[in-house]
């Protein structure tokens, strides 16, 4: 069996080009899929960054009333919010100020000497919901309830930015001197 001329030489143009064109092809689609799943990734590391950081966040303010001798609130959701924990004999320091304001979104701390830290940014929307109780003394705050609205923030992990999308967190928690 004789193989003709011109077909001993290898393959022509025209089938190189075609392997290479399914080849492309499926490149290409191996990196679209790729880069999708980066972006499912992106965004889980943002909403968990920002979970986690909020609830550490939201979870101190709670202990901090739960053991308060006395908690005071001033303000509502559309001014901002300044909330006064007297922490004698539980907490170090003595008294810790929380304020919310919601031009900038940013909740703080100060324990009343020192400028603030930075507690939370981002916080579109601070409700706060309180139960008093008359222990003979008048009204004081027995529970205390938080409902948050942040921005979820992408964080160090992701590497991109994030924006538009929110997380809804909440607590409440009694304030044992008062329950």
């Amino acid at each position: 069996m004789r193989i003709p001329a011109g077909r001993d030489r290898g393959f022509t143009l025209v089938e190189l080009l075609m392997v290479a064109a399914l080849t492309m092809v499926l490149l290409f689609g191996a990196i679209y899929s790729a880069s999708e799943s980066f972006a499912v990734v992106s965004e889980g590391d943002a909403r968990a960054h920002t979970h986690v950081h909020a609830r550490r966040a939201l979870d101190r303010l709670l202990k901090d009333c739960r053991y308060a001798a006395a908690v005071d609130v001033a303000g509502d959701a559309d001014t901002g919010w300044t909330i006064t924990i007297d922490a004698t004999s539980s907490l170090d320091p003595d008294v810790l100020v929380y304020t919310w304001d919601p031009q900038t979104a940013v909740l703080r701390v100060s324990d009343g000497l020192l400028s603030p830290d930075i507690a939370v940014e981002g916080l579109e929307t601070f409700d706060l919901g309180r139960e008093f109780a008359d222990h003979g003394a008048g009204p004081v705050i027995a529970r205390i309830k938080f409902d948050w609205v942040l921005l979820v923030d992408a964080g160090d992990e992701s590497g991109s930015t994030v924006s538009g999308r929110t997380l809804s967190l909440s607590g409440a928690t009694w304030v044992r001197v008062n329950a």
